[in-house]
């Protein structure tokens, strides 16, 4: 499944070749590159062997039916949610984590009987029950570190390896990129091999999409422009939150419903998804430069304090900011439950030491350790349901790069800057959609031409440019997606009497319903703890919609007890 690269190309015959030829997986799964899953039966052995990539880029979920001797594989903890009600058994911390986070950390899942196939694993099972898992490749840190000129020479060839072996496809076919007025994008663009149609998204053809169809015309390719409905997601919460098993917000789910919008014929898409991870230091511990009381382009490595796990939780970007998750909380497992949160981020980091991680690096480890459990992954997950999807950054020669970098070269994406321009310098001369000038401008520069233009305009009035707005990129609000899909507004005002999410012992209802009630009457933003709550009820309710069951009838479905579960999932008292 997926697209496995072997030798440079993207190609099924030849991880058949290699597998015959040697079929233990510890052997062959190392050679293999690129975005997959093989799963493999030995006849003779009665063994199944499932393989997947670096990435665990198209997850795996394990659940063991101990008393049946059986081992179940999903491709979404939905589908063994469903099934199996003794999965149902809730993971009190991966609850809170989603909450604090907006993701879950290692292998843990919502359910306490069913596991997260790790990234570069080869999990074995044999006919009689007996499994065991080995993982044939892990980051290593702490070896020689490249300079920027190794950096950049490094990324220039890597980038255009990676393109060269995502459009290796043997017949002729037909290459589109959703195409941002961003970097990451750009740089597939940049480093292509062969002749790609070029895909932007957004509400309104407003600034994002300006600059992506003057990228495209730079690079003399065929562009389109697909109009984004606000209410994307009215009919589809239950889909998305099958998707992604309620691990990550529906609204994760960016395309879903797209495959009526795309042009027609398109053998493959392309997503730049993960290398602004890998190279400019998304997610890193850093903060703007100041002077004067404002805040420049130029970034700094922010100090991470003694304790990791306490810093993390507080100032990592993916975590729920708009929001204070403790409102949701009752107040007397208020200490309780973070403090599970802290646990769980300290045992990751404890993998991360045992690699050699520390520091910067030990932050970043926290993000790429089973890099598909990062939020922004359904983004892919939903093209895929419609289109062979692909993500050029998911690269084992870019992904060591990545963690061979220091945060010093990502903390203000030098190197990166440097290998785009020297690929492109054409396109990178075009301004970004994130600060409206060229590209291929350092924040150094920025905040140099900033100044400059800020004179010139007190001076003589010369016009300056406006930072681009919410309004200028390609996804609308959280609010504004909410508002504009009235049936799951329908589902939010009930949430303050959600059985399902009652049944978690440590949702306060009267905050889930204070929250709502302040965020309709305007007081506050609450959208994405809604949409967080919303996709845990989706999960929870399994085929039943949720709150139309009977008082009575409550009492028996109470979360743990199993004859309660089954007879709600058949919809009876």
């Amino acid at each position: 499944l997926g697209n496995p690269i072997v030798d440079g190309k993207r190609s099924d015959e030849a991880v058949f070749d290699i597998v015959l030829a040697d079929r233990e997986p510890g052997a062959w799964a190392p050679l293999l590159d690129g975005s997959f899953i093989v799963l493999l039966y030995e006849a003779e052995g009665r063994t199944l062997s499932i393989v997947n990539d670096r990435f665990a880029s198209i997850p795996v979920y394990e659940y063991e039916d101990r008393l049946a001797g059986r081992w179940h594989l999903a491709s979404t903890p939905k589908l063994l949610w469903e099934r199996h009600p003794d999965a149902r058994t809730l993971d009190e911390s991966a609850i809170a984590e989603l909450l604090f986070l907006r993701r879950l950390l290692g292998e843990k899942t919502l359910s306490e009987r069913i596991r997260f196939l790790p990234s570069a694993a080869v999990r074995s099972v044999t006919r009689e029950g007996e499994s065991a898992l080995v993982r044939y490749w892990r980051p290593r840190y702490g070896g020689p570190r490249p300079g920027n000129r190794e950096v950049v020479a490094r990324l220039v060839s890597g980038l255009g390896r990676t393109m060269r072996a995502h459009q290796s496809d043997c017949a002729p076919h037909r290459y589109g990129l959703l195409l941002s007025g961003g970097l990451d994008s750009r740089a597939l663009l940049a480093a292509r091999a062969k002749p790609l149609e070029c895909l932007t998204t957004c509400v309104a053809e407003n600034n994002e999409a300006r600059i992506a169809r003057k990228v495209a015309a730079a690079a003399g390719l065929p562009f389109h422009f697909i109009p984004r409905p606000i209410g994307l997601y009215e009919g589809q919460l239950e889909n998305a939150t099958f998707l992604t098993g309620g691990e990550k917000i529906y609204t994760e789910c960016q395309f879903l419903g797209y495959s009526a919008r795309l042009p027609v014929g398109l053998d493959t898409l392309f997503i730049g998804l993960g290398l602004d991870i890998f190279f400019a230091g998304l997610y890193l511990r850093k903060e703007p430069v100041a002077l004067l009381g404002h805040g420049l382009p130029v970034s700094r490595l922010a100090p991470l304090g003694r304790d990791l796990a306490a810093t993390y939780l507080a100032h990592v970007g993916y975590r729920l900011k708009q929001s204070d998750a403790r409102l949701v909380l009752r107040q007397e497992a208020q200490g309780r439950v973070r403090d599970g949160v802290i646990a769980g981020i300290e045992a990751v980091m404890a993998r991360g030491r045992d690699l050699g991680a520390e520091g910067y690096d030990l932050w970043e480890f926290m993000h790429i350790d089973n890099l598909s459990r990062h939020y922004s992954f359904p983004m892919m997950a939903s093209l895929r349901t419609f289109v062979d999807a692909r993500a050029p950054a998911l690269s084992n020669e870019l992904f060591d790069l990545a963690i061979a970098m220091t945060a010093k070269q990502k903390a203000n994406a030098i190197p990166y800057l440097k290998a785009l321009r020297r690929l492109a310098p054409a396109l990178m001369a075009i301004e970004s959609a994130n600060t409206n000038m060229p590209a291929h401008m350092t924040p150094l520069a920025q905040t140099l031409h900033k100044g400059l233009r800020f004179g010139l305009n007190r001076l003589w009035g010369t016009p300056y440019p406006a930072s681009p707005g919410r309004a200028d990129r390609s996804w609308p609000g959280a609010r504004d997606s909410l508002e504009a899909a009235p049936a799951i507004m329908a589902r939010v005002c009930a949430l303050g009497r959600s059985e399902w999410l009652a049944a978690i012992p440590f949702i306060d209802m009267d905050g889930v319903a204070r929250i709502i009630k302040d965020h309709c009457a305007l007081r506050a933003d609450h959208a994405v703890l809604i949409n967080l709550l919303l996709t845990l009820e989706t999960l929870l309710a399994t085929e039943q919609e949720a709150g139309t069951r009977p008082a009575d009838e409550r009492r028996s479905s109470r979360l743990g007890d199993k004859d309660g579960l089954k007879a709600a999932a058949e919809g009876r008292p």
